[in-house]
């Protein structure tokens, strides 16, 4: 699955915490390893793909087009937005009405279970409608426990 998803993902790996945090003072003590959160990158190639994450992972989600809007995650409890989508413009080369650049959206799973992410848009280029399904992003997250 991992290799199926960076395939998809416009980035892929993880991003480790702290190796060790000191768990006391002086002498004797010993640093605590601290798990490291692995955070998944998907991109518009994972439209109506399935992700699978582990309790305490990250997800960020980047559409290629500044006309999509995040609807969020289906099942708050277990994935939760991670604050606004960030809209990036990028005029550099662009004619107006074509939306270019990316909107971002990072979530945190929570708990144990099972989220879709959806967007939408109406508009897909310059005065251009939307045809068919290519106006809405679903993707499904699985979530399951740190072994």
């Amino acid at each position: 699955m991992t290799a199926a998803l960076c395939a998809l993902a416009t980035a892929c790996g993880a991003a480790p915490g702290p190796s060790a945090s000191p768990s006391g003072s002086g002498p004797g003590s010993t640093p605590s390893p601290r798990p490291a959160v692995a955070i998944t990158a998907a991109a518009d190639a994972a439209n109506g793909h399935t992700v699978t994450l582990h309790v305490g992972d990250s997800l960020t989600v980047t559409l290629h087009s500044t006309y999509w809007g995040f609807g969020g995650s289906s099942n708050s409890v277990v994935l939760v937005s991670d604050g606004v989508p960030a809209v990036s413009p990028s005029p550099s080369g662009c004619v107006p009405g074509q939306g270019c650049g990316t909107v971002v959206a990072a979530f945190d799973a929570n708990a144990v279970g099972t989220s879709v992410v959806t967007a939408s848009r109406t508009t897909c280029g310059e005065a251009l409608r939307c045809p068919g399904s290519a106006g809405s992003y679903h993707l499904t997250v699985k979530v399951i426990s740190k072994t």
